[in-house]
Formats: C-alpha cells, sequence, structure tokens
C-alpha cells in the first residue's frame, strides 16, 4: 500500500505516516553520520546537533503538508496546536550522544497521541537497518533487516529474585538503587535496554530521566507485547520525568520497593 492509498485508509493512515516518517529521517541522519555535523549544548547540558535540527525541520514540514490539523511535539522545537485532539510525539535522533560520537545505537521515535492515548509508536536504527513498531490492537513487531517481521512479546518471568532489571540513565549506588540491584539480576544499562525488555529479555526497565519523546513509542509497544507501562504515580502519563516499563507481571513489587525505600524508618 502506498502512502497515498494509506491516507485513505483511517485504519491504516496513522501507522503508514509513522513508517513515513522514519523512512524520510533515515537518510537525512545517515548523511551527517561520521561527518560534518556540527553539534552544541543545550541550556540542560545535552548536546544537539545539525543532524538532529534539520531531521525534525524535515519531520515538521512533512507533517505539516500531511496532516496540517494534528499538533506536533519535538524534541528540538516548538510545540505546534497544543490541545488538538491528535499530536505526533518525535524524537527526531533518539541518542544524539551515540550518534555524535559515531556508534551505531541511535535512531528516530515516532508516536501518535490521540486523546492522551499512545495509539502508535515506532522506533527505528538506521545504521543497523532495524525497527520496531505497533499499533493499539495489533501486536508490537520487530523487523531485522530485509527479513519477514516477528511479532514480540514480553517474557513471563515473575519471580521477583529470578528477573533480570536495568535503568536509563544508570541510578546512582545510593537510596532506592541499592534495594533495586539487591534483587534479580542487574544488566548493564545502554541504548538496547528497550529492545530487550520487547524481546524478553528482560523484565523491568526504570526510565529514570526521559521526556516525553523518550517515553512515547515505548509505551504502545511494551503494552501490546503484553508488558506494561506506569508513570510514577501509578498512571500512565509520559509527562512526569519518569516510569517503568515492565512484562506486567512484577511492577508491582518493584513499586513496592520502591515506596519502602522512599518512606523514612520511624522508630
Amino acid at each position: 500500500m502506498s502512502l497515498d492509498e494509506a491516507l485513505h485508509d483511517d485504519k491504516q493512515a496513522d501507522l503508514e505516516i509513522a513508517r513515513h516518517l522514519a523512512e524520510l529521517a533515515g537518510p537525512i541522519a545517515l548523511s551527517y553520520f561520521r561527518g560534518d555535523n556540527r553539534t552544541w549544548s543545550k541550556a540542560d547540558g545535552s548536546p544537539v546537533s545539525a543532524a538532529d535540527v534539520a531531521v525534525d525541520r524535515a519531520i515538521r514540514d512533512e507533517l505539516g503538508r500531511l496532516r496540517p490539523e494534528d499538533g506536533i511535539l519535538t524534541e528540538e522545537g516548538e510545540e505546534v496546536g497544543a490541545g488538538q485532539r491528535r499530536r505526533w510525539i518525535i524524537d527526531p535522533i533518539d541518542g544524539t550522544r551515540e550518534f555524535v560520537a559515531g556508534r551505531g545505537d541511535w535512531g528516530t521515535n515516532v508516536a501518535l497521541e490521540v486523546n492522551g492515548v499512545i495509539t502508535v509508536g515506532l522506533m527505528t536504527w538506521p545504521v543497523h537497518r532495524l525497527r520496531w513498531w505497533a499499533q493499539r490492537g495489533t501486536g508490537a513487531f520487530f523487523q531485522d533487516r530485509d527479513l519477514e517481521p516477528t511479532q514480540v512479546h514480553v517474557s513471563s518471568r515473575h519471580a521477583l529474585g529470578e528477573c533480570r532489571l536495568s535503568a536509563w540513565p544508570d541510578v546512582e549506588p545510593t537510596g532506592t538503587s541499592l534495594r533495586v540491584r539487591s534483587v534479580g539480576t542487574w544488566v548493564a544499562p545502554d541504548m538496547t535496554l528497550l529492545p530487550k525488555l520487547l524481546a524478553g529479555e528482560l523484565e523491568a526497565v526504570f526510565a529514570m530521566r526521559a521526556d516525553p519523546w523518550n517515553f512515547a513509542p515505548g509505551v504502545v509497544l511494551v503494552e501490546e507485547a503484553g508488558g506494561r507501562f506506569q508513570d510514577p504515580a501509578g498512571g500512565r502519563s509520559i509527562f512526569l520525568g519518569s516510569g517503568i516499563f515492565s512484562n506486567g507481571l512484577i511492577d508491582e513489587h518493584v513499586r513496592q520497593l520502591l515506596h519502602q525505600e522512599s518512606t523514612p524508618t520511624t522508630t
């Protein structure tokens, strides 16, 4: 199905647009990768590059053409159409540090939020030619290069002591992290944590400091793979700065651990 055909098929259009945006972003980013790519720091100290800005601009322009009535929230620019029922949430280059360092574990995040619910999510890693996608009610899928897509499922482990846990960014070796590290197996953090969770190789990933565009695709991907996303309050907001992705079988145990550690001991 072509993009033009998909635009007239409500069931397929949103996912096809997400794919189209990611396919647009990949070659632009790769044209800067390991080449002439000016980099500077944002106010919070995080890096941004000419590639981030170029991909952001291309996606915004394309969404303005394809879906001018939709809102747009991206990492690199001002929000467009705040308060719209439909909003695209984009990270032009997720993993800018990896990108500017010449490593391949980076990509583009595309998600669609409708009435406050993430309905479509897609992540791509252009260097490795990998992508993951999900749409509500249809499952979560992974594709490696030109191979056929495969449906992904989270693990079924539920005994906390047997589970594999990690966090991104890495948590400090004090307080809550000590308690969480003391159960199960702690996996060294890197950009592969969410793919590992989707592949059933992890049971929980703690997103300690993240923005909406980091969370958004993962919410629908993990939930369509059979898992769960929780914000710090036990809800599903991607705007609270942290959250837990899990296989849905151990997240309550983990929340109890976090609560116990944050509750002062009385004598």
